[in-house]
């Protein structure tokens, strides 16, 4: 089979990829700026003329006692027998001085994200990552199966995580940044992916 043909058959191209509604309490957060709040807008618009990304809901909500350091995150979840994923913006989160934050993080070769689209980025591909599996069951699976497809040397919270989830989202900004990552890294960003690629 090609890839045309595989693509016809298996990637859903009649999805209808609606606009997101950016929550209006998002500048009640600490530290959020518009500049902020509007990369979520503009990274989702500009993914979605490369890629089928099928999601439509981007929440605010406060993980500040289990997640205090994390701004953003996919959440994966279950909505009548369905698997869904969202984008949650975490209220919790201070985000004054997010940017030097953010280059420390870089500078260090801790996370591969250079600026705050990145960030975003990095948890649109979450999504898109086994996107077209409906079932809650097929998709427990499914996470475990990428799970494993860790790839050490990507950053250093790939390595710190050892979760091929993050490897994927890693690898995706530092490939589309025009850095170097492991080969194997990149050719599981092109399965899982460049799939979506429109």
């Amino acid at each position: 089979m090609t890839y045309e043909e595989w693509k016809k058959n298996f990637v859903y191209t009649d999805w209808k990829t609606a606009d997101i509604k950016i929550p209006s309490d998002i500048m009640n957060i600490s530290g959020m700026t518009p500049d902020y709040a509007d990369a979520i807008e503009r990274v989702y618009e500009k993914m979605k003329k490369e890629y089928i990304v099928n999601f439509q809901n981007v929440t605010v909500e406060n993980w500040g006692a289990k997640r205090p350091d994390v701004p953003f995150f996919c959440q994966y979840y279950e909505e009548n027998g369905k698997h869904m994923a969202k984008l949650v913006v975490n209220s919790g989160y201070d985000f004054s001085g997010f940017d030097a934050i953010i280059k420390a993080g870089y500078e260090y070769k801790y996370f591969a994200e250079k600026r705050i689209e990145d960030y975003i980025k990095h948890e649109i591909v979450h999504i898109l990552t086994g996107q077209d599996i409906e079932s809650v069951e097929d998709f427990n699976a499914f996470f475990e199966e990428v799970k494993d497809l860790y790839v050490p040397g990507v950053s250093g919270y790939s390595d710190e995580a050892q979760n091929g989830f993050e490897t994927l989202a890693e690898a995706y900004v530092k490939i589309k940044n025009g850095e170097d990552v492991p080969e194997k890294a990149k050719e599981y960003v092109d399965r899982y992916i460049e799939r979506w690629k429109r």
